[in-house]
């Protein structure tokens, strides 16, 4: 059975752990490969590339995909800060994180979608088998059906005629996308800057990358890398374009001999200004690691909030939406019907 992303999760944990409690990577992987189960399975995996020699970031990379460019990244930093244990707790930290706010936003987000596909069904079945019979009433008759079945009537002709062919065509459409996006570079970066123009959604991609990354900058700053050997490591790590873009921007002003503070106002990657004047602290205090660290942990408070945010609204506007598809339904079922009244009670007279 081929190991899964919940596999990886458990054996970059169990490997973390043991390296804290004073393994080398190598030791530890040979004393957790033993193991049963899925994490097991990654482990033996790994353990065998480390036991060649090449390093845990190579064997990372030829693991079946289950781990990502930036988290491989990560531990490449670790191994050249000699910071291993630490990335990889702070890898453990990433992939669980990131899991459970997946595991979050489909529970939050499944009522809604329901709802979504609910709405549209009824929609479809108004469309094309209620409203056609209710149309035979005006046959021969000068009066015209109302403004809304006839809105509803040409939605339900719509889906008859091109329904399918349309949702094939999406699906292609999302799926060439996909793929475009992991092959080209210019489609994924264009992707990662419209992805933080979007309303709620991009807040919260922007203040996790950022959290990460500062947890990162924070980890190899302690481990004794100087700020630009921690920026050039942790730009690596970054998972969005943009902000990888802005991070080595202020790797050159770094280079330049500007102030860390500067460089990041500069760069574009404090908009707001409350990251410089910590860092401007930082500089006349000499304790960068602290300053990043403290950030790291403003950006993921930012992220929960963004997070408790967009949870919050995705079930009353899916309700919003549900309510005026069936007030929508209820008028053009509901005129022509009092209509055809009119027109027989104005036939008897």
């Amino acid at each position: 059975m081929r190991a899964n992303r919940r596999d990886a999760i458990a054996a970059v944990e169990r490997l973390s752990a043991m390296t804290a409690a004073g393994l080398s990577t190598s030791e530890a992987l040979a004393a957790s490969s033993r193991t049963g189960g899925g994490a097991g399975r990654v482990l033996s995996l790994l353990a065998v590339d480390v036991r060649r020699g090449r390093p845990l970031s190579v064997a990372m990379r030829k693991a079946d995909g289950l781990f990502s460019a930036t988290e491989i990244a990560l531990i490449r930093a670790g191994e050249a800060s000699g910071a291993i244990g630490r990335s990889l707790e702070l890898l453990g930290s990433r992939m669980s994180e990131d899991e459970a706010t997946g595991r979050r936003l489909s529970s939050a987000l499944a009522y809604p979608c329901l709802l979504v596909v609910v709405s549209f069904a009824a929609l479809a079945f108004l469309s094309l088998a209620v409203l056609p019979s209710l149309a035979e009433l005006y046959d021969g008759k000068t009066e015209a059906l109302p403004a809304t079945t006839l809105w509803m009537m040409a939605v339900g002709e719509w889906i008859s005629a091109s329904g399918p062919l349309s949702a094939a065509l999406l699906a292609l459409a999302a799926l060439a996308f996909t793929l475009a996006r992991r092959r080209s570079v210019v489609v994924a970066t264009a992707w990662d800057h419209l992805l933080l123009r979007l309303p709620l959604f991009g807040h919260l991609v922007l203040s996790g990358e950022k959290a990460r990354t500062y947890a990162t900058m924070a980890a190899l700053l302690e481990a004794g890398c100087d700020a630009e050997q921690a920026l050039r490591m942790a730009a690596g790590t970054a998972g969005n374009r943009r902000l990888r873009r802005e991070l080595s921007t202020a790797l050159r002003l770094l280079g330049r001999g500007l102030p860390l503070s500067r460089c990041w106002q500069r760069s574009g990657l404090d908009p707001v200004g409350d990251e410089c004047g910590l860092l401007e602290v930082a500089e006349t205090a000499g304790d960068y690691a602290g300053a990043f660290e403290r950030l790291a942990k403003l950006r993921a408070m930012e992220r929960e909030t963004a997070l408790s945010r967009l949870t919050r609204l995705a079930e009353p506007a899916a309700v919003a939406l549900m309510g005026a598809v069936v007030s929508a339904g209820v008028l053009a079922i509901y005129q022509p019907i009092l209509g055809s009244a009119s027109l027989l009670s104005g036939g008897l007279g």
